[in-house]
């Protein structure tokens, strides 16, 4: 399989898995299970008590709309990730009109809108921590900047900050956008497996949460390497002890 099959393979499922996703966000399995009979592996409609309601079956929300506009923004820089690239993507997303005043959430809104000439103030921005704002806006986009790094993950770090610093400058959102960055640098790897990828997002975690900690703000809330850990513990000796 060559590298761009691995890309497409990665940005088709990312695709599908938020279209599926979009008819059960916010359910508990035991929700899910009374809600639609068991396990959803098909695109329906999703319900009007979700955050997608009214939409058709097999439609992608801000997830991967916000990551297209991304992948988009880096593929037309030829792989140069800079400031300027996170702003062009931001603004690309900007003009798809119905998913941005749908789904953008009011830290990225605020950030768009200055972006563009009209500034709003962010809500709660008088807070020492907000911590809401540890979120998974910058993660859900960001699976591009791992494909243009294979196998590099501090390089995918570095470009992971670099595209959320307009958003989401937020230690625990850096780290968890930095998980799934370098997870998707080693994933396109020739060789890679799923314990390498696994490795791969932990490291990322570790180092955006060190990184964002130091170019943005601090965040009171869980560690997202610690939980990285957690979830491959029952298949996995590769646990670190400090994380225990």
């Amino acid at each position: 399989m060559t590298l761009n099959e691995r890309i497409l393979g990665g940005l088709v499922l990312a695709a599908a898995g938020d279209a599926i996703g979009a008819a059960t966000e916010t359910r508990s399995t035991a929700l899910i299970e009374e809600r639609f009979g068991g396990p959803v592996r098909d695109f329906i409609d999703a319900p009007e008590d979700t955050f997608a309601r009214g939409a058709k079956a097999g439609t992608v929300t801000d997830d991967f709309s916000l990551a297209w506009c991304t992948a988009m923004a880096i593929a037309e820089r030829g792989g140069v990730i800079d400031e300027a690239c996170a702003k062009d993507a931001l603004v690309r997303w900007h003009g798809l009109g119905d998913y941005f005043e749908r789904y953008a959430g009011p830290t990225t809104r605020a950030a768009v809108m200055a972006m563009l000439g009209t500034p709003m103030e962010a809500p709660l921005s008088f807070l020492a921590c907000d911590n809401s704002k540890a979120s998974n806006g910058g993660a859900m986009k960001i699976e591009a900047v791992g494909y243009v790094n294979p196998g590099d993950w501090d390089r995918a770090v570095e470009d992971a900050i670099t595209i959320c610093l307009p958003t989401h400058p937020y230690d625990i959102a850096l780290s968890g956008a930095c998980a799934v960055a370098a997870a998707c640098a080693e994933a396109v790897r020739e060789g890679a497996d799923l314990f390498s990828i696994v490795k791969a997002g932990a490291y990322g975690a570790q180092k955006g949460y060190e990184k964002g900690g130091r170019v943005g703000a601090r965040l009171a809330g869980p560690s997202v390497e610690r939980r990285i850990w957690i979830a491959a513990a029952p298949t996995s000796s590769l646990y670190p002890s400090r994380c225990v």
